[in-house]
């Protein structure tokens, strides 16, 4: 009896692996969905104290390989960090994500993405 119940919940937990992570949603023909439910940032940040401009490597603020997927909540949560440090941050970018590239700009401290 308990054989069938962990055959029954392995093959439950593998239908849901294939449900999510390989069956194409309808109009999306060449994509793998098991990678396009997250979007990467790629920008260049500046900081100003004082007059002076400084580039920032964001990702430098990150361990070493959870950099790569930066969404841009992240992004604007180091932004709001960079706020503190800086009295003005500045920056461009794009977006990768399911849909296609986007662009990023930061003013001021405030993150726009998309293209006005």
């Amino acid at each position: 009896m308990t054989h069938i119940i962990e055959i029954s919940a392995l093959a439950l937990l593998v239908a849901t692996m294939v449900i999510n992570g390989f069956i194409r949603r309808p109009g999306h023909k060449f994509s793998w969905p098991m990678f396009i439910r997250h979007a990467s940032v790629v920008v260049e940040i500046s900081g100003t104290n004082e007059g002076k401009r400084q580039d920032i490597n964001i990702y430098a603020l990150f361990p070493a390989g959870e950099e790569f997927m930066m969404s841009t909540r992240e992004l604007q949560e180091v932004i709001d960090y960079l706020g503190t440090q800086y009295e003005e941050v500045n920056g461009n970018g794009i977006v990768r994500y399911s849909g296609g590239v986007l662009e990023v700009r930061v003013r001021n401290g405030v993150m726009a993405v998309g293209s006005d």
